[in-house]
């Protein structure tokens, strides 16, 4: 028996609001990791794809973090030349 088409645009209608609630999630781990929000955004519609993103982002440093070391380093550069 074939499905109707009212019954398999019902069963994607979750499927769709499940990726763009995700997609909201990993795009907000997206931009405090200055990577790319639109990219996971679309990785959150792939099944299964969301999960291990979702911890690859988690697992990155974040951009304030990187900046902050950055800043020592170079302070740290610059007090070492003065010696």
């Amino acid at each position: 028996m074939a499905e109707s088409g009212a019954g398999v645009i019902g069963s994607l209608i979750p499927l769709i609001l499940m990726g763009c609630l995700f997609g909201w999630f990993l795009s907000v781990i997206a931009k405090r990791k200055d990577r790319s929000r639109l990219r996971y955004f679309l990785i959150s519609f792939i099944p299964m794809a969301w999960f291990p993103a979702g911890l690859w982002l988690a697992s990155l440093p974040d951009k304030a973090i990187l900046d902050k070391l950055e800043a020592l380093e170079v302070k740290l550069v610059n007090t070492s030349n003065g010696l």
